[in-house]
């Protein structure tokens, strides 16, 4: 229920799906909300959304925008969503993360804004890890 009512921004945003598309092998490329989900089943993130509402008692929302779709050219060889996590008021809205997900496979990477790359998902729970002291998350 969660997810469903978080994503529900999203759909006012659109950015064409993939519908109908395939990648490697005749395999189908993941469609926007497959990807959102994906990424909304990484535990640290659902925790963010959680506390996004939380703590703004429901005045603030998580929302998600594709900022790169796999009908955009490949990046490194690979087709991918990139989709930007942000809160949103009635005033602005506030860059949180930006997640690539390849559209064939599925593997999430996460944005490091000081060198502006994507490292993969288990690098990235290291290092928050390590900053925060909080216990290091299984995958």
């Amino acid at each position: 229920m969660l997810i469903a009512l978080m994503l529900l921004p999203v759909a006012a945003v659109g950015c064409g799906g993939t519908a109908g598309r395939t990648g490697s092998k005749n395999k189908p490329l993941l469609t926007q909300p497959q990807a959102e989900q994906v990424v909304m089943e990484v535990p640290e993130v659902a925790a963010w959304a959680r506390a996004v509402k939380a703590r703004s008692r429901g005045r603030v929302i998580p929302v998600c925008k594709a900022e790169h779709t796999p009908s955009d050219p490949p990046i490194e060889g690979r087709r991918v969503w990139i989709l930007c996590f942000s809160e949103l008021d009635d005033r602005q809205t506030v860059l949180w993360n930006r997640f690539e997900v390849d559209a064939v496979t599925g593997q999430v990477r996460v944005w490091q804004p000081a060198s502006d790359s994507y490292v993969p998902l288990l690098e990235w729970r290291k290092k928050v890890a390590l900053e925060t002291g909080a216990p290091f998350p299984s995958e």
